[in-house]
């Protein structure tokens, strides 16, 4: 039905009812709008650039360091995230903020420093605005120092092309070298072992194959343009160079000498026995025809009886020293191989003599007054004590005298025997027990003695209690010096001396 106007009576149309609930269907679209929107804003937080971007910058030019985020920065977790750090710690400042808070730089409180390595870094806690953290920690360093142009490679060894047997790999720089970034970028091929020493200013690194390089076989070093110097200057391009190692030369003794004398030592062929005067702790310097192959440098010498010692190469491994690390014996034959060749040598040097017993005498008058001296042979007889009553039973008493033993020893010219050598080294007792003895002191050179002292003779005095403890009093009593007995020099007996002697 229509109305007067025309328009159909009856109920509304349906939009018309539903036009107040509008807002409350939309709603759900509109929280899925928002969600949408949180998504795309949930990308990972990066770094995307920094100053300064080079490994190098002039630090008269160098204001402040800045940090470039992939979003703008919730800026109080950034910044404590942030830190700048030279080689003696964390360096204070304050921050600024630029292009809508993506860009964060730090202003030190005191200017950067020339010459200096710094590292900044940023955190994992810093966010951005809408809560995401950075994706991982960001670290990036540079040098301070002037732009001095491309680093060049001055020389090297062996020569590009070059065929020659090959000791060493050596290459010289034009400033010094940053290390590690010349490790990253040299490579050898074919792949080998290598030790790398430098000079005191890094400008030379020389390597040293830790196995030998196949003979015949090319090699090619490369260094790539990342090997910088200190203030980061890399070079202008690829560096490279090949050689062939060639076949080794046979490497033969040419000489062999004392270092301390400058003697010569002639190989068995030519003199049985060297006798030059050579000392104990002398060092060995030995020449070669060629240099020793790596191979043959732990082998090529030796030395019998053996004994510990050091060897110390030459640069150019033709030449090395034999240092010993303990003493060569005195008076007896050692003998050096180098190689195929054998030298034999005695150890006789002035400074070098065993010490010998040559004689020895006892007084047993020494408390009564009258010391006089009878000189020992082994199996001799001798009375201990002067004559006295035999001990009463069971009154407990000892009889005692103060005896004395002359040792006459001989020595290098320059050496003293010292008083407390002596007493270390000196031991008396009786084989049953019949006597006991008490080192009361000692003198060295007495005007008394039997012997006469020089410049090569010491006469070593023991003064001893000699106490008669049980009968019978016939005994075997013992003297000697052992091998703890030393000269000034180090020099010590070739073994112990010991005499034996019937004591009455």
């Amino acid at each position: 039905m229509k109305d007067g106007t025309g328009r159909a009576n009856g109920p509304r149309p349906i939009a018309r009812r539903l036009f107040p609930m509008l807002p409350l269907l939309l709603l759900p679209f509109c929280h899925a709008c928002a969600l949408i929107d949180d998504l795309r804003n949930m990308a990972p937080l990066e770094v995307v650039s920094h100053i300064p971007a080079r490994g190098f910058t002039a630090s008269e030019a160098l204001h402040e360091v800045a940090v470039r985020f992939s979003a703008p920065m919730d800026r109080s977790s950034a910044e404590e995230a942030f830190s700048l750090a030279d080689a003696h710690g964390r360096i204070p400042g304050r921050f600024r903020w630029r292009r809508n808070g993506t860009e964060m730089a730090f202003v030190p409180h005191r200017p950067f420093a020339p010459a200096t390595h710094y590292t900044a870094g940023v955190a994992t806690s810093a966010e951005d605005r809408r809560g995401n953290s950075l994706r991982s920690e960001f670290e990036f360093s540079f040098r301070t120092g002037p732009d001095e142009g491309a680093l060049t490679v001055l020389r090297h060894h062996p020569a590009d092309g070059a065929e020659d047997q090959v000791q060493t790999i050596e290459i010289e720089f034009s400033r010094p070298m940053q290390r590690d970034t010349f490790y990253r970028a040299v490579s050898i091929s074919p792949s080998v072992r290598m030790l790398a020493e430098w000079s005191r200013d890094d400008r030379v690194v020389i390597y040293t194959p830790l196995e030998p390089l196949a003979a015949g076989d090319r090699f090619t070093v490369t260094i790539s343009p990342t090997a910088t110097d200190r203030s980061g200057n890399g070079l202008a391009e690829e560096f490279r160079f090949s050689f062939v190692n060639g076949q080794a030369a046979q490497a033969r003794p040419h000489t062999v000498r004392i270092v301390g004398s400058g003697a010569s030592l002639e190989p068995v062929d030519t003199r049985l026995i060297n006798r030059v005067g050579v000392e104990k702790d002398d060092s060995i310097a030995i020449e070669f025809t060629a240099s020793v192959p790596i191979s043959d440098r732990n082998s090529v010498i030796s030395i019998s009886p053996a004994l510990s010692h050091s060897l110390s190469w030459a640069e150019n491994y033709s030449a090395v020293i034999l240092t010993p690390l303990q003493f060569l014996q005195p008076d007896e034959v050692h003998q050096l191989s180098v190689g195929r060749q054998d030298y034999r040598f005695v150890i006789d040097g002035p400074r070098s003599q065993t010490l010998r017993v040559e004689a020895i005498a006892l007084s047993s008058g020494v408390s009564d007054g009258s010391p006089g001296f009878t000189e020992l042979k082994l199996g001799d007889g001798v009375a201990l004590l002067p004559s006295h009553d035999e001990i009463g039973a069971g009154t407990g008493g000892d009889r005692n005298s103060d005896i004395a033993v002359d040792f006459l020893i001989t020595h290098a010219a320059q050496a003293v025997i010292s008083p407390a050598a002596m007493m270390q080294a000196f031991r008396i007792s009786s084989h049953s027990g019949s006597y006991a003895f008490s080192v009361l002191d000692y003198v060295i050179d007495p005007p008394d003695s039997p012997f006469s002292a020089g410049e090569s003779r010491t006469v070593a005095r023991m003064l001893i209690e000699a106490r008669r403890l049980k009968e019978p009093a016939n005994d075997i009593v013992r003297i000697e010096l052992d091998e703890q007995l030393t000269d000034s020099l180090a020099n010590r007996p070739a073994q112990r001396f010991r005499i034996e002697v019937n004591a009455q």
